[in-house]
């Protein structure tokens, strides 16, 4: 029974892609009342299996991925990612070093994922989140983390992905991302690799800049000075 739940998994990576292994995440944390929009275009590769689970050859597959994320507080925040491989993940981040002015930021978090809901297919993520920021308008990021992706019904079954994601950010309030991702795939004796390319943007609403000002009580006031003229 373990063995059927074994190349179950396996195959899901054939037929359904992987657990979502795109990044887009630098140690800042968001900032309380502010929400972050994520859309992506993101390339895979992902192992092609034959019926004896052996690796034949590397498929390589799209996705278009939306993310949300919110600042539950100043540190913390709550976010969430859907793509177009049925991947749905949820789960929290919460800045440990620097604040939203920091050149250097470390945070961490905890993601649970799934595929639709309806394959019994479920996904634990543990990240750590580091970023460099030279300056206002560039952001470096580097994402390791680790992932464990099991049936529902046999959860001591599963396979281990290590590995992470690097890129950079360009743009102050909303952003101009590249991102690239490698995670090694073991389980049982089996492996391979998995790898991600792609681009997308961040665009956050709502909150406060990082001096205090009300972005909503800015714009109103500069609607305001428009009529006056």
């Amino acid at each position: 029974m373990k063995q059927i739940h074994f190349i179950a998994l396996w195959m899901v990576l054939l037929l359904y892609g992987c657990a979502s292994i795109t990044g887009y995440n630098d140690g800042r944390s968001l900032g309380e009342g502010k929400f972050e929009f994520t859309p992506s275009f993101n390339v895979t590769q992902s192992p092609d299996f034959d019926q004896d689970i052996t690796v034949n050859n590397i498929v390589v597959f799209p996705n278009i991925e939306l993310g949300g994320k919110y600042g539950v507080t100043e540190k913390l925040d709550a976010l969430i990612r859907f793509n177009t491989s049925l991947n749905f993940n949820a789960g929290i981040k919460y800045q440990l070093v620097g604040d939203r002015t920091s050149s250097f930021a470390l945070g961490t978090g905890l993601e649970f994922g799934t595929f639709g809901f309806v394959t019994s297919i479920w996904n634990v993520q543990v990240p750590l989140y580091g970023s460099l920021h030279p300056s206002d308008m560039f952001t470096f990021y580097f994402s390791p983390r680790y992932i464990y992706q099991f049936s529902g019904i046999e959860s001591s079954t599963g396979i281990n992905y290590f590995g992470g994601n690097v890129g950079m950010m360009v743009g102050r309030k909303h952003k101009f991302c590249f991102d690239l991702g490698y995670y090694g795939l073991n389980s049982n004796g089996l492996s391979s690799s998995l790898s991600t390319i792609g681009m997308g943007g961040k665009f956050v609403f709502g909150g406060k800049d990082d001096d205090g000002t009300d972005t909503k009580t800015e714009f109103k006031s500069k609607k305001k000075k428009k009529k006056r003229r």
